[in-house]
């Protein structure tokens, strides 16, 4: 399927929304003490994570990349980065709406953070498309990191240097895994 640009933006508004929801009911579970409170926003919150894979499967059935073994990580960081831009726009908006000058300089301490997260995720992207980011895995039997360097082949066989077990490296549904060679 392939959505249209509407489509395409409202889903991942929606998908911004939700986020914020459940990590909005993650906070309050923390803050409350009311077990029947607690349990509540527990459940809404379980409601929240349905409607967040509502949203990413509808962004990520539509999501393409060329770029082989990083296709959930580029979904998300274009996911992340348009989140950013969004922040840095509103953030602007509301200096300029004020007319309060600590409000107004605490609002442009935000966008200048927000742009610096902007910037971050297009480097990122930029990085991993040009295959000049490295290809890492963490060892599904001691938990080191196995470190398969920038564009490595599928196939390719690597040891971990603390179980020393080997790893082939496989590309599964568009991203990097490993199994036991």
């Amino acid at each position: 399927m392939s959505l249209n640009e509407t489509d395409r933006n409202n889903w991942s508004e929606t998908l911004m929304l939700e986020w914020s929801a459940t990590y909005r009911y993650i906070m309050q579970t923390k803050i409350f003490n009311n077990p029947k409170l607690v349990g509540l926003i527990d459940g809404i919150m379980r409601n929240e994570a349905d409607h967040i894979d509502i949203s990413t499967d509808f962004l990520m059935n539509d999501f393409k990349t060329d770029v082989k073994g990083f296709r959930t990580t580029l979904f998300y960081l274009y996911q992340n980065l348009e989140f950013e831009k969004v922040a840095n726009k509103t953030y602007g908006r509301f200096r300029r709406e004020s007319e309060d000058e600590e409000v107004k300089a605490k609002f442009q301490e935000l966008v200048k953070s927000e742009a610096g997260h902007v910037k971050i995720f297009r480097e990122l992207i930029e990085a991993i498309e040009a295959g000049k980011f490295p290809v890492i895995v963490i060892c599904p039997v001691c938990g080191w990191e196995i470190n398969y360097g920038e564009s490595p082949e599928e196939g390719t066989v690597l040891k971990c240097e603390k179980c020393k077990v080997d790893f082939e490296l496989v590309e599964e549904n568009g991203d990097w895994d490993v199994v036991r060679a």
